[in-house]
């Protein structure tokens, strides 16, 4: 493999700050996962020619320590971290090739001078990308059924959003905008013995709080730079192994799971004694009281990016 020094000279020609040049990856395509990642370098004008049409990349970088992974960076074998090879993996097509952001690669780590230059250019980066992906890491802890759930969820924000009346005949949203004493009726008539089918949406919505919760504390949410790049984001498209959903959508899911809590989950944790609900183990009341914490931290992370 060759020395660091000759991959940076290979790699990194100078940038025209003149005409707010940056690099992007030129991803290639593959017909196998297991195939090696393959891909080049390349420098394009934001404000100078035809604009480039490209995405970005927000993710989390990782331990420096420990083992690397390999891709062809313009012919060069070169060692990169885990994380970024698997989003690497993931983003990949079969049949063309993927224009993207990625700071670890376009930007020349070991020159102070563009890294201040590039830094400083990131907001104006990622507001003229098509897309973002918000790449979350690979599938763990049941995570595609935390996706499949916040995006239910977050479909029904929209429709709400827009419809109010197509959205409430949903029995969860429904649930969300009674008082203390219409949930306790409304709840006593869902698991009433042999009335459970009514309660199919709630129940799947129970099963997925492990899940959500696992996902939703996942490191990613705590990176300051989360804010800068989904606020100008146009458009951001979150990425948890082969499950992908709208940045919208988890918004969207993240604030009715939060009335949820508030409005039907404390209140039965509270009297949990008093009903015959055999979902309700004494493990499921200790994950709520968990998930309390959970989601008001990321919606605080989400919600800084709209606000």
């Amino acid at each position: 493999m060759p020395s660091p020094s000759t991959i940076l000279k290979s790699f990194y020609k100078p940038l025209d700050k003149d005409r707010h040049e940056i690099r992007l990856v030129r991803l290639h395509p593959s017909k196998g996962m297991e195939l090696p990642i393959s891909c080049e370098l390349f420098i394009r004008s934001l404000d100078k020619g035809p604009k480039p049409n490209f995405s970005a990349l927000s993710y989390e970088w990782g331990s420096p320590f420990g083992d690397k992974e390999s891709i062809f960076l313009n012919n060069i074998e070169v060692e990169i971290r885990p994380n970024l090879w698997s989003a690497l993996k993931r983003l990949r097509q079969a049949d063309e090739d993927v224009t993207i952001w990625i700071d670890a690669l376009c930007i020349n780590q070991e020159d102070h001078e563009e890294k201040k230059y590039l830094v400083n250019r990131m907001c104006n980066i990622y507001k003229n990308a098509t897309v973002t992906f918000a790449w979350l890491g690979d599938e763990r802890d049941d995570s595609d059924i935390a996706i499949v759930e916040l995006s239910r969820l977050g479909k029904h924000f929209a429709d709400l959003y827009a419809n109010y009346k197509t959205a409430a005949a949903d029995g969860m949203v429904h649930t969300t905008k009674l008082s203390a004493p219409e949930i306790e009726e409304e709840m006593r008539k869902k698991y009433t013995a042999g009335d459970w089918k009514q309660a199919e949406s709630l129940d799947r919505l129970i099963d997925s709080f492990g899940p959500c919760r696992a996902l939703l504390s996942r490191s990613y949410w705590r990176r300051i730079w989360i804010i800068q790049e989904v606020t100008v984001s146009s458009r951001v498209e979150v990425i948890c192994g082969n499950f992908r959903m709208d940045f919208n959508h988890l918004r969207g899911a993240i604030i009715l799971m939060s009335i949820f809590l508030q409005r039907v989950l404390c209140f039965f944790a509270t009297k949990f004694s008093s009903y015959p609900i055999k979902c309700w183990p004494p493990e499921d009341v200790e994950l709520i009281k968990n998930l309390q914490g959970d989601i008001p931290r990321a919606a605080a992370t989400i919600g800084k990016c709209y606000y």
